[in-house]
C-alpha cells in the first residue's frame, strides 16, 4: 500500500487520546503483515497470559495502550483476530485496536474498533447487514448484529459518537484496495443483541 496514513483521528491530551468532531477520522495505515505473525506477537503480551485491561469507570482513564481487550470473531467471515488498545502505528500492525474515548466490551454506549484494510479487516468487504459478530473478553462475552454498513467522508466522525444503546462500530479505510491514503471510510454499526453473557473470573 500506499505511505502512512496522514489523517487524524484524536490528539493526546492529559496522556488521553480523546475524540474530537473538529477532526478527521483516520489512523496510520500499514504496509503487509498478516495475522499469524499478529498472533505470535500477541502471545508475548502480559507474559504469555492475556490479560483484561479497563479503565476505572466508563468515562474515566483509559486502558493502557497496546493492553490486551479481548477477541473478535465474525463467523460467516471466518475472521478471528485480537483487539487490543489504542490505535497507533504498532498497535494496528498486531491486531484489531480498540478506538480510545469509546466504551470498552460490556460497558453501556458505542465500542469503537479499528483495523487496516490490507490486514485484518479487509474481509469486511463482504460482511453483510445481519451477519454476527462476537466480542470475547475475561469480563464476558458480547453478541452483535449489523444493522448498517456505510461509506462516509473521513471529517464524519459522529459514528463514534457516544449511545444510549450498546452498539459496535468497526472502522477501516476505503475503497479496500486503493493505492496510497485512502479517501473514505467504511464504517460497520452492529447492536448488542440479547445473548447470554459469561463473566469469567480473573482467578481461573
Amino acid at each position: 500500500m500506499g505511505p502512512a496514513c496522514a489523517l487524524c483521528l484524536c490528539r493526546v491530551t492529559s496522556g488521553l487520546l480523546r475524540i474530537h468532531f473538529g477532526g478527521r477520522l483516520g489512523f496510520p495505515e500499514a504496509r503487509g503483515g498478516d495475522l499469524d505473525r499478529m498472533l505470535r506477537g500477541q502471545r508475548a503480551l502480559s507474559g504469555g497470559t492475556p490479560r483484561p485491561v479497563y479503565p476505572a469507570s466508563p468515562q474515566g482513564t483509559s486502558a493502557t495502550t497496546g493492553g490486551l481487550i479481548g477477541r473478535i470473531v465474525i463467523p460467516r467471515l471466518l475472521l478471528t483476530a485480537v483487539v487490543v488498545e489504542g490505535i497507533d502505528k504498532t498497535t494496528l500492525r498486531r491486531g484489531v485496536g480498540h478506538i480510545p474515548g469509546t466504551s470498552l466490551p460490556g460497558e453501556q454506549g458505542n465500542v469503537g474498533l479499528a483495523g487496516h484494510r490490507d490486514l485484518l479487516f479487509r474481509a469486511l468487504k463482504d460482511l453483510r447487514l445481519k451477519d454476527e459478530i462476537q466480542l470475547s473478553t475475561l469480563n464476558g462475552e458480547f453478541r452483535y448484529v449489523v444493522e448498517s454498513i456505510l461509506v462516509i467522508d473521513p471529517h464524519n466522525v459522529g459514528v463514534l459518537a457516544p449511545t444510549s444503546e450498546n452498539m459496535l462500530t468497526l472502522v477501516t479505510c476505503y475503497p479496500f484496495f486503493y493505492v496510497g491514503p485512502a479517501p473514505k471510510r467504511f464504517v460497520v454499526r452492529a447492536r448488542q443483541a440479547r445473548w447470554r453473557t459469561v463473566v469469567r473470573s480473573t482467578e481461573e
